[in-house]
């Protein structure tokens, strides 16, 4: 078992508001990276379709392992804007 290859952070909450889980790194050629749709800085608003909201990073992490071979992950990505030229 080598996990699904990225690590995560976050999962601190200040008083009311929840931070959020975002992807920290992807693995190299791991299962995240091969799918070529995980990148650093994605909040991962599920799992499993088990959201993530007001979850700690230790909850997160558990839910993760506790999945079978398949893991379905609901992300938010923002990237960053792009210029275009006329």
């Amino acid at each position: 078992d080598h996990g699904i290859g990225m690590t995560i952070v976050g999962g601190e909450s200040t008083g009311k508001l929840d931070l959020g889980i975002f992807v920290k790194s992807v693995v190299p050629n791991g299962p995240a990276d091969r799918s070529g749709q995980i990148f650093p800085g994605d909040r991962i608003l599920a799992i499993n379709s088990q959201s993530l909201e007001g979850v700690q990073h230790q909850g997160a992490v558990k839910i993760i392992r506790d999945s079978k071979s398949d893991v379905t992950l609901l992300l938010s990505q923002v990237r960053a804007p792009r210029t275009l030229r006329r």
